[in-house]
């Protein structure tokens, strides 16, 4: 099945409803009714979508429960849609919701949308092939590439794909495919969604689904998004953004629902299949073997048997995904490793010094192996300094290795690329994206997409020129009819000059909180509405640990960097250098 993007789209070409496991769960006339008018009205670009629901054996007294029915109805339709649809990805969801009683015994919806837009730019019915036309080029190339000989081997490519394509990063697209697969930067929004994209291109049924997850640095519930798989009739649980470490892990990729629920904890599991609890496909149980860089561990740890396992990836380097099921964590695992490297490089055949790191999710662990030439002699341990993100409000550094026993800075893990000026490791903070609309009752202004933070200057009234009763800009209500208000306007007393504290400041949920109200008049019922899936990462939900470089030859860190060895912060790597 190939999604068409076309601007006018006609019924042979809709997705299947097969794909559209959304409408499926829909189970109501008003809810069917405002999926199909909404998807069609965003597959259109059109800004005001309006359509009519006229209750069954209508009763003027049951007025006030109607409205409310139609409006979670909606509600709930455009919060499928999004999830059905990764193919919009000019819309991000945000919109205001009216609800009119337009003659005896029929209501009409009108849901007037934000603006739609990609890379910062307006998107419209006339330039939108433009932006499609460069995301189906790029699913074009992923899926010539794919192995066709079987759906797992799909998967497993697809999957791979976007873990090494793209760079966990805060971007004004980065809930999108199209960040995902052009921009090639995405947070978990963006990666689930591509992967949903890709996968229903190469006709396997998945899945967009949001909630919490345990964040593996901080362990503090943050939102996120990942999804679920279909093959062969059986349900999988995949969580892309997790499994994207230095290299392609798959602690979280076709997994059951109970594993997937040790960490990650859905906003409707209602809506989800009360089965999956398929482990058939356990990646580590179906690979592991001698020499396939793939192993278990279980019971003691044992030289010969971890050293089995490994693989060459080159003349120097070997390397193994192990998935640890002892229960002792990573701790016990590097201590075992530390007192055993000798022993296993010389099970792998090096002769001389060596280096190795480890780079961990959860129960998960990557170790590789490489015989390296005399380059920096220390009996000591290289620390590495995990990649950090930059952001808009914090500068982020590149990663880089510290001597624990002269303070050096290195590029490489090996000893190599001496960094002589620090501050070159440094990557400046981002520029604030004041993409995102506020409101109150008076006023309006923008903030910043990703740390919430107010743009000066960019208060004003709400103004209504063409007198419909809601500002031109934001849609909010406005009693009385008003020009626009030129220059820099002073917010109320009671106001105060930042976002108010109900909203999140940060890129991943940006769904208004705004209770809706509805009235049983003639007059409009107007309510914010937001797709609830919109920029699931508050945090960067990344798994790996980031430590920021200091002035010093030894970083104020150390004593972070120390305990990477002694607790092993999840996703730091881990380089040893032994002569």
């Amino acid at each position: 099945m190939v999604f068409c993007f076309l601007p006018t789209f006609v019924p042979e070409v809709r997705a299947a409803d097969a794909y559209e496991y959304g409408y499926s769960l829909l189970k109501t006339d008003y809810e069917r009714t405002a999926y199909r008018a909404i998807s069609d009205g965003i597959r259109n670009c059109e800004r005001t979508i309006e359509f009519g629901i006229a209750p069954k054996n209508y009763q003027e007294s049951l007025k006030q429960q109607y409205v409310q029915e139609i409006l979670a109805a909606t509600q709930k339709a455009l919060r499928l849609v999004m999830a059905d649809h990764p193919e919009y990805f000019w819309y991000d969801g945000d919109g205001s919701l009216t609800i009119e009683h337009d003659s005896w015994t029929t209501f009409k919806v009108i849901f007037k949308t934000h603006e739609y837009s990609v890379n910062g730019k307006t998107v419209t019915k006339s330039n939108v092939n433009q932006y499609i036309q460069q995301v189906e080029n790029v699913a074009k190339q992923i899926l010539e590439d794919m192995p066709t000989d079987s759906d797992l081997r799909k998967i497993h490519h697809l999957h791979d794909y976007l873990t090494t394509h793209i760079e966990y990063e805060l971007d004004s697209d980065d809930q999108t495919i199209y960040g995902a697969l052009v921009e090639g930067k995405a947070v978990c929004a963006g990666y689930a969604r591509a992967y949903q994209y890709l996968l229903t291109l190469a006709g396997i049924r998945c899945w967009y689904v949001t909630g919490n997850s345990i964040s593996p640095t901080t362990m503090n519930k943050v939102a996120h998004a990942w999804n679920l798989v279909y093959l062969n009739g059986k349900c999988y649980y995949t969580d892309v953004t997790w499994d994207d470490q230095a290299e392609a892990f798959h602690a979280y990729y076709m997994i059951s629902k109970s594993e997937m629920g040790e960490s990650h904890f859905p906003d409707h599991p209602e809506e989800l299949p009360a089965s999956c609890g398929h482990t058939d496909l356990d990646y580590f149980e179906v690979h592991k073997g001698v020499g396939t860089g793939v192993g278990m561990l279980t019971g003691e740890y044992n030289v010969a048997d971890f050293a089995a396992c490994m693989t060459k990836v080159s003349d120097d380097t070997w390397h193994c995904h192990v998935e640890d099921l002892t229960g002792g964590g990573l701790q016990p695992f590097v201590t075992w490793l530390r007192a055993n490297e000798r022993s296993i490089a010389a099970a792998l055949g090096i002769e001389g010094g060596f280096s190795w790191w480890l780079d961990s999710i959860w129960d998960e662990y990557h170790v590789a192996f490489k015989s390296l030439p005399k380059v920096h002699y220390h009996d000591t341990v290289l620390y590495g300094v995990s990649y950090k993100a930059p952001t808009c409000t914090a500068s982020g550094n590149k990663q880089y290795f510290v001597c624990n026993g002269c303070g050096t800075w290195f590029e490489n893990w090996d000893g190599t690329g001496e960094i002589h000026d620090k501050e070159s490791v440094k990557i400046p903070a981002l520029e604030h994206n004041y993409s995102k609309q506020m409101q109150d009752a008076n006023q309006h202004w923008k903030v910043c997409k990703g740390c919430g933070a107010e743009k000066s200057d960019s208060r004003e009234f709400h103004y209504d020129t063409d007198r419909n009763g809601k500002c031109d800009v934001c849609n909010a209500r406005v009693e009385v009819p008003t020009e626009p208000t030129t220059g820099t306007t002073t917010p109320p007393a009671t106001q105060p000059n930042t976002p108010p504290a109900s909203e999140p400041t940060s890129n991943p949920s940006e769904q208004p909180s705004t209770e809706p109200t509805q009235e049983t008049t003639q007059q409009p019922t107007d309510v914010p509405v937001t797709d609830p899936s919109e920029g699931q990462d508050s945090q960067p939900t990344e798994p790996g640990a980031s430590v920021s470089p200091t002035e010093s030859a030894q970083p104020e860190e150390a004593s972070i960097l120390t305990a990477v060895v002694v607790s092993c912060t999840v996703g730091a790597a881990i380089p040893v250098s032994v002569q």
